[in-house]
């Protein structure tokens, strides 16, 4: 048994050593990149170290015993010349895998400051688009080819100087009993609570670069939904009375007004971009202005990370729900939306987007809810003046947009539109000549393009009938960053949301607190709506609206009032901070719990309760 295990033990070594120590050396960068921001502290850097390396053990450890399983069945001195080819093209493989995962790692890193996620799950299933936009935003093919080069060298150095092992071939039941001692460590990994490990982390940064990317990433894949009864407070739990009551649809004086709406939700629009909140350049003119001539919801605050949370709290005015969006789950047709609500009163509802609709299973969930769909195929060639792997550039997305409005309006029937952008994404590529920055010279550019693009539509609209009667909203579909420094982030969540319409809104700055879930309801006010169903929004035009903000981080939700951050997570865990201390007092914590938990019960109870009625 100890030849065999020492057998192991040559053949595991140096590939578990190189993996460990590529995960190790992406931690030093990941803490060398934020300590520009942030200081650490030594106690803080030994224990991102310490977790980190345990978790890079336990992925290491599983590593290692797909070689033992192969070297338990084709042991040494029993190989054929096939069975080494196949181990040699294995560890090549392994190899490639590995120096992949560290490129990769670092560009979603630069991306979203967080390991693999949901995110990198969703880009695997839509492998096209991704591709496409990787190689649109960097040299794929030598970077691709840098990475079997390394690779392949590191096989050729491993085959040169590995030491030959010895020639007797154990019994199967010693190699048996030596494979059972490496196993030993992989089957403690379900017993062991990471995510109690990583909660010790105050900060989200340092619990990020601690974690492990491979690790991260297989979670993900198999945790893209949750049961809220099962993993989160309950109203049950909590033994009192809720301090708030759910929304009750207000009933509007006066009759219903049929005016036109544009949704324009814009990707990636942090507030922060805007000199309307404090950016020390001008890369929003045409927003700035908007805002100062329309309603600015000055304290606005996006419900997630992704598009697809922005296009769920615009379409169904809903608290985000744990794990998956709605968007992208099954059986979410017939909801109760605004496209349906503005659908009964004989509008013209359609979803415009620039890009493949199937991505995300967005056309899926707009087609289900009350709207018409018109994306990359329902574009002829002489309207795609420009597009790049997430689709058409804004301007030819508002081009559309301008077109569907005058049918619309041509058949004498009022319309409500709901259109995505796509230019301010890597590779922020777009027409030359539009603005002073070039295409494809970072986050900037994508900004100043995508506000010139609105600027374009809006100039347009001008010329037409039907613009003194439309109310134009821009929102963001959410920010540009997704993790600062508490677990979930008010300032990473802050966009701009502006309604314009100079012949029908007075300029106003809504300096309260609101959430993504309040904008279609807001607007719906505007237009008197009568709902014989109420949305989870609220109007922030009217009465004293409740001031909180609904956010969410995965499995990760949150409650927020401008003062105090509740955080709420698997299993049974909350979390209050008021500014970044933590606050220890129960009581306290649990007034807020009264006023979250039956928002965020309720929504999880959507399939059952948020179905439209006949």
């Amino acid at each position: 048994m100890t030849a065999a295990f020492q057998l192991y033990l040559n053949a595991i070594k140096r590939p578990t050593f190189l993996f460990l120590l590529t995960q190790c050396i992406l931690r030093f960068i990941y803490l060398a990149l934020e300590g520009q921001e942030q200081a650490f502290g030594l106690f803080n850097v030994f224990k991102i170290l310490s977790i980190g390396f345990l978790m890079d053990v336990f992925v290491a450890s599983f590593i290692a015993a797909l070689m033992i399983a192969y070297r338990t069945i084709i042991p040494w001195g029993k190989e054929s010349k096939g069975d080494r080819y196949f181990r040699n093209f294995s560890l090549l493989l392994f190899l490639i895998l590995v120096f992949f995962s560290f490129v990769a790692d670092i560009l979603f890193w630069a991306e979203f400051k967080a390991r693999f996620n949901f995110i990198a799950v969703d880009y695997l299933v839509y492998s096209k688009e991704v591709v496409a936009n990787i190689r649109e935003s960097y040299n794929l093919p030598v970077l691709l080819g840098l990475i079997a080069f390394i690779a392949l060298g590191t096989l050729l150095f491993h085959r040169k100087t590995e030491k030959k092992p010895i020639t007797t071939t154990p019994s199967f039941f010693k190699r048996l009993g030596a494979a059972s001692v490496f196993l030993a460590l992989p089957m403690t990994v379900p017993f062991v609570n990471t995510e109690k490990l990583l909660s010790t982390f105050d900060d989200q940064i340092q619990r990020e670069i601690a974690q492990n990317g491979w690790y991260t990433f297989v979670h993900a894949f198999f945790h893209n939904s949750i049961q809220y009864d099962r993993f989160y407070v309950t109203t049950k739990e909590l033994g009192e009375k809720p301090l708030v009551s759910l929304p009750v649809s207000p009933a509007p004086k006066g009759p219903e007004k049929h005016h036109n709406v544009i949704f324009v939700l814009m990707e990636s629009m942090s507030a922060e971009f805007m000199k309307t909140f404090g950016c020390p350049t001008n890369e929003t003119p045409n927003l700035d202005r908007f805002a100062q001539e329309g309603i600015l919801f000055e304290r606005f605050y996006a419900t997630g990370t992704r598009t697809v949370r922005g296009m769920e709290a615009l379409v169904l005015a809903i608290p985000p729900v744990p794990g998956q969006a709605i968007v992208r789950q099954p059986e979410n047709e017939n909801l109760h939306s605004i496209g349906f609500e503005f659908q009964k009163r004989g509008y013209d509802t359609v979803f415009i987007y620039g890009g493949n609709g199937y991505f995300d299973n967005m056309n899926t969930f707009m087609s289900g809810n009350g709207f018409r769909i018109v994306d990359r195929d329902s574009f002829s060639k002489d309207e795609i003046q420009f597009e790049n792997a997430w689709g058409m550039c804004d301007e030819d997305i508002f081009y559309k947009v301008i077109k569907e409005a005058d049918a619309a309006h041509a058949a004498g029937k009022p319309f409500m539109h709901l259109a995505l952008t796509t230019s301010n994404h890597r590779p922020y590529t777009f027409p030359d000549g539009k603005i002073d920055l070039p295409s494809k010279s970072g986050r900037a550019s994508g900004v100043k393009y995508s506000d010139f693009a609105i600027g374009e539509l809006v100039r347009l609209a001008k010329q037409k009938p039907w613009f003194d009667n439309t109310l134009f909203v821009f929102v963001a579909d959410h920010t540009a960053g997704t993790t600062g420094r508490l677990e979930i982030t008010p300032e990473k969540h802050h966009i701009p949301a502006i309604i314009y319409a100079p012949k029908l809104v007075k300029p106003q700055r809504i300096k309260s607190i609101t959430s993504q879930i309040d904008l279609p309801v807001t607007v719906m006010g505007l237009l008197n709506f009568k709902f014989t169903q109420p949305f989870f929004g609220q109007d922030a035009l009217k009465g004293t609206p409740q001031e909180r903000a609904f956010l969410s981080h995965f499995q990760k939700i949150g409650y927020y009032d401008g003062e105090n951050l509740l955080v709420m997570k698997p299993v049974k865990e909350s979390v209050l901070y008021h500014g970044k201390e933590k606050i220890t007092d129960s009581k306290e914590k649990k007034n807020i719990l009264l006023k979250a938990v039956p928002y965020y019960e309720a929504a999880s109870k959507w399939k059952e309760n948020y179905k439209k009625l006949p």
